[in-house]
């Protein structure tokens, strides 16, 4: 817990210091970005669990490419900085990007499962057209000892002449 405290620190004061040093450059694109990361910070002070990390950097991410293009626009023209963010387009869009992130977070185990089952779906499809082709290929026997249709869900029978007497 300590490591996984000391990284989150870690990447926050990384922050800090990156936009402390951008608003020494130009501070209408430090106090862009300071407004504009108000996602990744509340997830980073509220957030817990397993992974915390990973989620942490997936909304940080998403959110830095949204504040990009915005930050390119507001260094290139610091002295319209007012008339830009009187607009409120560019903070929707960057906190459309942290949405992305949110909803990488919780959206991707579920698409990750649907692809995997799908991926698993056809590996059985392709098992049971290879066990067909050799049964068509061998006859029944190698199955069930002759007959097919009595076959268990893995394909095993127990052969009559493996069957235990009775008392």
């Amino acid at each position: 817990m300590t490591r996984k405290q000391s990284t989150k620190q870690t990447l926050l004061t990384g922050i800090g210091v990156a936009l402390a040093v951008l608003a020494l450059v130009e501070w209408q694109v430090a106090l862009f970005a300071t407004i504009g990361l108000l996602p990744t910070f509340v997830l980073a002070f509220t957030g817990a669990g397993a992974h915390m990390m990973l989620k942490l950097q997936i909304v940080m991410f998403c959110n830095i490419t949204a504040i990009l293009p915005f930050a390119a626009q507001f260094w290139s023209r610091p002295s319209e900085f007012g008339s830009i963010l009187d607009q409120l387009y560019p903070i929707i869009m960057v906190y459309m990007g942290a949405a992305v992130g949110y909803g990488l977070i919780f959206a991707g185990p579920i698409v990750a499962a649907m692809v995997l089952q799908a991926l698993s779906q056809d590996r059985v499809r392709g098992l049971a057209k290879k066990r067909q082709a050799l049964i068509d290929r061998w006859g029944g026997e190698v199955v069930s000892g002759g007959t097919v249709s009595g076959a268990e869900p893995g394909g095993m029978v127990t052969p009559p002449s493996a069957k235990l007497p009775e008392k």
